[in-house]
This record gives C-alpha cells, structure tokens and sequence, in this order.
C-alpha cells in the first residue's frame, strides 16, 4: 500500500473530515477517506479518532456477520438400512434355510439308522422288523388290567351296576 506523506493541504481536509464525521454527516466516501488520510499522518491529536474508527468499524464488521446467516453444518451420511419388511423377510429366508438344513440332516441320519427305533429296558433297538413287533404287541396291552380283561368294559359296567 502505497501512503503519502501528509501536506498542509492533507491536514486541512483531515480537519474538515474529521469535524464532518463527529457530527454525523460524512459520507461512506468521505469516511473511507478520512481512515486512509489518518493512516499517512502520525499526528497524536487524531489517535482518539483512530480509536473510534476501529471500534465502529468493528461494530459494522460484526453486524454484517451476525446478519449473515449461520452455516449449515453438512448432515452426517445415514447409514443406509434396510426396511423392516425387508429384514424380516431375510431372517425368515435364513431361518427356512436353516431349518430345511436340520431336517435334511436328520432325515439323512434316519435313514442310515433303518429309521425305527425303539428302546426296551434301556436298551435300543434298530431292527424295523423287531420294532414293529414290540409296539403291536403293545397296542394289543393297550386298556387291559392284570387279568387281561378289558379295562373299558370293566368301567362301563360298575356304571352300569351303579344304577
């Protein structure tokens, strides 16, 4: 920046700036004027000038950024999530999978095991043939008391005898 020195015709145009500005009626022009004429010229009569200068010119500054609106702060990214639906009807595809997994297993165990078991006594037995014979034999014990007589009809008729 380029100052020049101050001259007597300076000074006298400092005076009238400055008594224009204390009163109020310089303009934005003249201000700017009188700010670049105070910075060439050291004279200590102006610093209560200088000051008061600084200190509106301050003012202004923050005006004009109070007036500004505030920045928006950019919104973080959402992470991007799946609807509802969407997730439930992934944990039910999973949860099929899973389960059709486990019954092919089993069934694949089963039927390399003969697929009939029974256990008598605390012992297994695998034989289809043997397992067949123990669970008809059970279905003919089915409803017969100690005597081998019918349970059912025993009931039905202390009922019958009751009346």
């Amino acid at each position: 920046m380029n100052i020049p020195f101050p001259s007597s015709s300076s000074s006298t145009r400092l005076d009238r700036l400055a008594a224009l500005w204390n009163a109020g009626q310089s303009t934005p022009d003249e201000e700017q004027e009188l700010r670049r004429l105070l910075a060439a010229d050291a004279d200590a009569r102006y610093d209560d000038l200088r000051a008061a200068l600084a200190y509106v010119a301050e003012a202004r500054r923050r005006a004009a950024l109070a007036a500004r609106p505030a920045p928006v702060a950019p919104r973080p990214a959402k992470k991007r999530r799946l609807p509802i639906m969407q997730r439930v009807a992934a944990a039910a595809c999973f949860a099929t999978l899973a389960i059709g997994a486990l019954w092919m297993v089993e069934r694949q165990h089963s039927a390399a095991t003969g697929g009939c078991v029974a256990w008598v006594n605390g012992q297994k037995v695998e034989d289809s043939e043997r397992v067949i014979d123990l669970m008809a034999e059970s279905l003919e014990n089915v409803g017969l008391n100690e005597q081998r007589e019918s349970v059912v009809e025993t009931k039905m008729q202390d009922l019958l005898d009751g009346w």
